[in-house]
């Protein structure tokens, strides 16, 4: 038996991690995921209506809510327990028209937990970024670590990445997710500058026009190509690369500041800053999500 505190229950995962840390900031969102009509659900339902977001997302009949374990014990890396729920049946089809027309980005998170978007070498991830493409928006895309032992943890990542990336304006994993991916397989966070480089330059090869690869307490690197690049992106972006390194904070939790980062980071997009600004303001953002044990509650407005 070990004593420990109380629990804490938030909302997770990319759509209320990012996409409330974006509402927070000032962006107008809408959150695109899938709950069920659980006790879980019930509970996300309360934090978005809380939160004041116009559009709460809808409960599925019958399905269960996405729901992750996170042990985080001090001094140690977090380790995460996880059910995708609903989510593993999340497609294409629950991107629905409307929520497309007039928005300036679509930002996909998560592929390796859910089922449907890493089977089929990301076909499902491609038809999204093509209907966003088509409705003039700007792509993003962020990753988490498959589980070696299960079904993602199979996949020919680098395959898949070769599929979905040629229609990705913007890519925002980690430098460990992306090592595994491309079989590189870093040691865990900070990853190496020379090795973060490396892993940007191949990202860029697979078709991506932005890549900004979080790299844990070392900060974040930034590299973007010279041509094919979105308009939302400022042209002075073109060939430019940073290194932003992380603010150094009080820690109460990671949990979250991966996704609180690329949060910064999109915020600072639809500003229409220079490169270097939005690599420092979504190291702000993701500074401001550790200081406290949530991945929400540290985030101010902008």
């Amino acid at each position: 038996l070990i004593e420990v505190g109380a629990a804490t229950v938030s909302t997770g995962g990319c759509v209320p991690n990012t996409g409330l840390a974006l509402h927070r900031l000032g962006a107008s969102v809408e959150l695109c995921g899938r709950l069920g009509d659980d006790a879980f659900g019930s509970l996300v339902l309360d934090v978005l209506r809380r939160e004041g977001l116009p559009q709460p997302m809808r409960l599925t009949p019958g399905a269960e809510t996405s729901y992750t374990v996170v042990v985080n014990p001090p001094g140690q890396d977090r380790m995460f327990l996880h059910s995708p729920g609903a989510n593993a049946d999340f497609g294409s089809e629950h991107v629905l028209e409307a929520s497309l027309k007039g928005t300036k980005v679509v930002h996909v998170g998560y592929p390796p937990l859910l089922r449907r978007l890493y089977r089929d070498n990301g076909e499902e991830v491609r038809r999204i970024f093509k209907r966003a493409h088509a409705a003039g928006a700007a792509t993003s895309l962020d990753m988490t670590f498959p589980d070696a032992g299960a079904e993602s943890g199979r996949v020919d990542w680098q395959a898949w990445l070769a599929n979905v990336l040629p229609h990705c304006d913007l890519f925002v994993p980690s430098a460990p997710e992306l090592g595994f991916m491309l079989g590189v397989e870093p040691p865990e966070e900070p990853v190496a500058t020379h090795v973060v480089s490396r892993l940007a330059e191949e990202a860029l090869q697979l078709g991506a026009s932005v890549v900004v690869i979080k790299n844990g307490p070392a900060g974040l690197f930034v590299r973007a190509r010279s041509d094919g690049i979105h308009p939302l992106f400022p042209s002075s972006w073109r060939k430019q690369e940073h290194f932003e390194p992380a603010f150094q904070v009080e820690v109460a939790s990671t949990t979250g500041a991966g996704d609180a980062t690329v949060a910064g980071f999109l915020f600072a997009l639809l500003r229409g800053a220079e490169l270097r600004e939005a690599a420092s303001i979504a190291a702000a953002v993701g500074a401001c999500s550790v200081e406290k044990a949530d991945a929400l509650s540290g985030i101010p407005t902008w």
